[in-house]
């Protein structure tokens, strides 16, 4: 009998487990499917909250909220998040259960990470930077504690390549003039002698990488248009395209290409929209498809303590599928959505 009770108490509380953590689990649908759902905290399986302010300095009582967090989605399916105090490595497997939290070397937690790459199991790449704005990158094996960091220096911005390339990892470093230098490196020998390609016709534009093609926005003076420009690094042929006015305002943001090319951007919300909406853009500069993510509302009510992490951290991958997070109190959603 004692055995019995046991078994049923074991099975009850196993059923509201289950239960609690479908109640916060995204109803998947056809536009959205839920990769994990992580609580704030200070626990394993926990990722550290932080908060910022978002009050103006002339607000008598400021407000806070959370800081935005870094995320990956690895070729081993499993799903990697820095939180904002850049003191952890959290990993998640690919149906979102906890795996392991990494405590980040001081030489990386110590300063602000702008960005991060896995490149495969047990290995990423960081970019960091200190307060006088200089940059390094910091290949790091967290499984073989293996370190290895290369300065790069005082730059306006750096970003690492959005790129499927994976012998390579691509690093713009841009300058006060906002010309810039991409900077090729060896995703499997980290001490090679990176090659850098410092003519490239590209200004303040967040840049991809594709099949050895690098494609970012331009602004065209004489149309007072943006539009599109993608170099090739082996051949230096430069393909340029005008869009159209409609496109003016979505090609500030770009977020990511797929493997046909296409350009994914990210436009603000209208007045009667919450979300904003994301464009695809195909090589020829003409409108793919387009979607307004109104539909993120049956989802995530409009409240001033729900927030999308900022567009230059989502992700598209190979097939057009758009990753991105969203942070509520009481947790973080990372999904994708089919655009």
């Amino acid at each position: 009998m004692h055995q019995y009770c046991l078994l049923l108490l074991c099975c009850m509380l196993a059923s509201c487990t289950t239960q609690n953590f479908n109640r916060t689990k995204l109803n998947d649908t056809h536009f959205m499917k839920s990769i994990l759902v992580a609580p704030w905290g200070e626990k394993q399986a926990e990722i550290i909250p932080t908060h910022i302010s978002s009050g103006l300095a002339f607000e008598v009582t400021p407000t806070t909220k959370l800081a935005p967090i870094l995320f990956e989605l690895g070729e081993d399916n499993k799903t990697y998040v820095v939180d904002a105090s850049f003191k952890y490595l959290t990993v998640f497997d690919p149906n979102g259960v906890f795996l392991e939290r990494i405590e980040l070397p001081t030489s990386m937690s110590s300063k602000t990470v702008k960005d991060f790459k896995v490149l495969h199991s047990n290995t990423c790449v960081f970019l960091t930077s200190d307060e006088q704005s200089n940059y390094q990158l910091a290949y790091w094996n967290f499984q073989e504690q293996k370190q290895n960091s290369i300065a790069l220096g005082t730059y306006r911005d750096v970003h690492i390549l959005p790129s499927s390339n994976s012998k390579h990892v691509y690093c713009w470093t841009e300058k006060e003039d906002y010309s810039g230098i991409l900077w090729q490196f060896s995703s499997t020998d980290w001490q090679a002698t990176p090659t850098q390609f410092d003519h490239l016709p590209f200004g303040a534009s967040r840049l991809f990488e594709k099949e050895d093609t690098i494609t970012g926005i331009k602004f065209f003076e004489k149309h007072n248009l943006r539009g599109l420009i993608s170099a090739h690094l082996k051949t230096n042929a430069v393909h340029e395209k005008v869009c159209a006015k409609e496109l003016y305002g979505p090609l500030l943001y770009p977020i990511g290409m797929d493997n046909k090319r296409n350009l994914y951007t990210y436009s603000l919300p209208k007045e009667d929209h919450i979300y904003g909406s994301i464009y695809c853009i195909s090589p020829e500069g003409a409108i793919v498809k387009q979607q307004t993510l109104d539909k993120l509302t049956a989802q995530f009510p409009k409240d001033s303590n729900t927030i999308l992490t900022p567009y230059q951290s989502w992700k598209v991958l190979d097939n057009g599928t758009v990753a991105l997070a969203a942070m509520t109190p009481q947790e973080l959603h990372i999904f994708t959505l089919n655009i």
